[in-house]
């Protein structure tokens, strides 16, 4: 159970992350 927590921790982290990259693709056009 502490393993699947954890993995889905990640997959967040992943999601916010890529969110701020195409943020910030934007604001460099």
């Amino acid at each position: 159970m502490k393993n699947r927590i954890g993995s889905a921790h990640r997959d967040d982290k992943a999601h916010y992350e890529g969110l701020l990259i195409k943020i910030g693709n934007l604001l460099n056009k």
